[in-house]
């Protein structure tokens, strides 16, 4: 007879067609003279532990296909060491490396991460929080080329070590695309700040910056001084000479002035036909005329011929100079109309001249 205990799973079909498994065990039961009597079976219902089991490997046979096929980088590493447990293939692509060189290697032994400081604030989130999403984390690959990947990952728990699931996207190119895109806007506004012919900064910039600096100096309450300068007989000197001189006059004239400013905080731009404006923040009257006086050399240096001109051989600049501290008081207007007023005043009182016309507040 079978001396033995005999375990087996059964599917059984229910009357109702519905199926059920059950797991029956047979044990024999001999008399005190080791004859066999008879069986004892006991049989208990494991329908709902076999759905779970058959759940459970149904869902790790589906996570192990898409982590094999995913399109997305992803590796499984404990979270203390970095020690690399698996990867898929698009990890291996993206890396360079095979899958073999991978495993069991930790990703700070193959320098896999750009910076270790950000290595460990991931890691640090990884453990407070479980998860990290959406982080944007240079890695690099086994050739040395540095990648940008939107990295998201999660804490789980294998064989009671804490380990981590990460999933990358390569937004390498996406990257370089926004940097040129940024740096093409960059050249956009640039271009749309510059005044053409001259290359010093247009009306637009001039309007703009003056009323930033406004702003800056309003709230610092220190000084802002504006040139306004024009040049001399310049209405006769195109007649004289013709336009392509007149352009080439007033590309050397602009640039004489732009070379007598040293601060990056200084603009010097063209407001309208042969008038330029300097602003100069955080510069009192004093050293407006001051700079004044330097734009007046460096125009006399350029000596360009203008015959035509009743108060030099060359061409020569009549400017205004004004400044204020901005307060609610006053306006950006009242400088501009301060400076050309000044300007005014050097034009009808003999030009190639300087004159200041102080804002009294």
């Amino acid at each position: 007879y079978c001396s033995f205990e005999c375990n087996v799973v059964l599917q059984n079909t229910r009357k109702n067609s519905t199926r059920w498994w059950n797991q029956l065990s047979i044990s024999p039961v001999p008399d005190t003279t080791g004859t066999l009597t008879h069986y004892i079976g006991v049989q208990t219902d494991i329908t709902q532990r076999q759905e779970v089991e058959l759940a459970l490997r149904l869902s790790e046979e589906k996570f192990a296909r898409a982590f094999s096929t995913s399109p997305a980088s992803m590796m499984i590493c404990t979270l203390r060491e970095g020690q690399l447990l698996d990867v898929n293939n698009s990890f291996c692509s993206l890396s360079g490396y095979k899958r073999e060189e991978l495993l069991s290697q930790s990703t700070i032994d193959l320098r896999i991460w750009v910076d270790s400081k950000e290595r460990d604030r991931i890691t640090k989130t990884l453990t407070l929080k479980g998860k990290v999403t959406n982080q944007e984390v240079n890695f690099r690959t086994k050739s040395g080329k540095i990648v940008t990947t939107l990295l998201s990952a999660e804490v789980i728990y294998i064989d009671r070590e804490a380990c981590v699931v990460a999933v990358g996207e390569d937004i390498t190119d996406r990257k370089q695309m926004e940097k040129a895109m940024s740096i093409a806007n960059q050249e956009l506004e640039r271009l749309a700040s510059i005044d053409d012919l001259t290359t010093v900064a247009n009306r637009r910039q001039f309007d703009r910056y003056l009323r930033q600096q406004w702003q800056v100096l309003k709230r610092e309450q220190l000084p802002l001084t504006l040139i306004m300068c024009d040049i001399d007989y310049f209405k006769t000197y195109n007649d004289t000479y013709g336009h392509l001189e007149g352009d080439y006059c007033l590309r050397q004239v602009a640039q004489a002035i732009k070379r007598s400013v040293k601060r990056p905080a200084d603009l010097v731009a063209r407001y309208g036909g042969e008038e330029f404006a300097v602003i100069l923040p955080n510069t009192t009257t004093e050293g407006g005329i001051h700079v004044a006086k330097i734009i007046q050399q460096q125009v006399r240096l350029l000596e360009i011929i203008h015959n035509s001109s009743d108060v030099s051989r060359y061409v020569t600049l009549s400017m205004g100079v004004a400044s204020i501290v901005p307060n609610q008081q006053f306006s950006r207007e009242l400088l501009i109309l301060a400076a050309d007023r000044g300007l005014y005043k050097a034009k009808t009182q003999g030009k190639n001249m300087i004159v200041r016309n102080d804002i009294l507040y």
